[in-house]
């Protein structure tokens, strides 16, 4: 190849993969990246966000720490699609229990509504998905368990 072809193959990558990402066969794999790399980033912002829910529960429902820690991990028994192997379904059961979006909405419902119940279980959950992507859990990817929006597990 001459050196134009090897500049507009360059120029092609970098048009279909600009955060120059690869997905090796173990999931995600980022070169050359920057200090903080970005799952340390996401990380740190769950750690705040983690921060934020406990510090408002504990204010709103200061009293009622046994039942945020008994439904803590309740989210995880989204992990029972994966026994007998990688399940292509399992990945969906888990990430719809571990979406931020769907804990937050059931925080703002709660919120909104003025209904305890919809924003306790809502900031457990909130919590829970914080914790989860703070020690690296992310969201799965179909088939794959330890492959994660994060990093590989």
């Amino acid at each position: 190849m001459n050196e134009r072809s090897l500049r507009t193959e360059e120029n092609r990558r970098a048009q279909e993969n600009p955060a120059g990402v690869q997905m090796g066969e173990n999931g995600p794999e980022q070169n050359n990246q920057a200090w903080p790399g970005p799952g340390l980033m996401l990380r740190l912002e769950s750690l705040g966000m983690l921060s934020a829910v406990v510090v408002l529960y504990g204010r709103i429902f200061g009293g009622h720490w046994g039942l945020f820690w008994l439904l803590f991990f309740l989210p995880d028994v989204s992990f029972v699609g994966w026994i007998g192997g990688e399940q292509s379904w399992a990945a969906t059961g888990y990430n719809l229990l571990h979406w931020e979006a769907a804990a937050m909405a059931l925080v703002v419902a709660g919120w909104l509504g003025g209904t305890m119940l919809p924003l306790q279980l809502g900031l457990i959950w909130l919590g829970h998905i914080s914790f989860d992507r703070v020690v690296g859990y992310g969201l799965k990817y179909r088939g794959v368990f330890r492959r994660t929006h994060l990093q590989r597990v």
